[in-house]
């Protein structure tokens, strides 16, 4: 399939397609309904004592209805930044679809000592470095991404994974000193 000509206007990135071509065919370019893949920023972890972030939320489907000549807002979520105070990531929205941006990974701030706690999202943070006991990773929205990892203390002090699309993030472990894995995503 081959793109004959398009045009793009706005910050959006909104595309026009005058035609589509497979062969000698020539097929609509204004079809009824699309595939579409809505992807969130993922968020951050922090530099200090962190769970990792969460993964932006996902969702894709098929045969949504669109209307010839009517516009579409499309949103692409930016991802979260790092630091002493960690940001979650930032939304995409197709149309009347949004997918959530990923929450942050809990951490501890370096330079004033204040603690963030990890942070639900598309897919949750990881809990952070714990002085006692374990930090419970935050939950994935639901349809979008799953739940971060636990973050512990023992020998060893580690953060948990954040979440991913497909699975929840890893647990650290204390006794090995292994932090937790990032999530799968699809």
């Amino acid at each position: 399939m081959a793109i004959t000509k398009f045009t793009t206007s706005g910050v959006n990135n909104i595309v026009k397609y005058d035609s589509f071509l497979a062969g000698n065919a020539a097929y609509d370019p204004y079809p009824s309904t699309v595939e579409y893949l809505v992807v969130a920023g993922g968020a951050a972890g922090g530099q200090y004592y962190s769970g990792g972030g969460g993964a932006g939320g996902f969702k894709t489907a098929s045969s949504f209805s669109i209307t010839k000549g009517s516009a579409i807002t499309v949103t692409v979520g930016a991802g979260g930044s790092s630091g002493n105070q960690p940001t979650s990531g930032n939304n995409s929205v197709f149309s009347t679809i949004t997918s959530t941006g990923g929450g942050i990974g809990g951490c501890i701030n370096k330079s004033t000592s204040a603690v963030y706690s990890p942070a639900v999202g598309g897919s949750g943070g990881g809990g952070q470095v714990s002085t006692s006991g374990t930090t419970t990773g935050a939950n994935g929205t639901s349809g979008e991404g799953n739940a971060g990892g636990n973050g512990t203390t023992g020998t060893y002090s580690v953060g948990g994974g954040g979440g991913g699309a497909s699975a929840a993030g890893g647990n650290g472990s204390g006794s090995t000193g292994s932090a937790g894995a990032g999530g799968t995503g699809n």
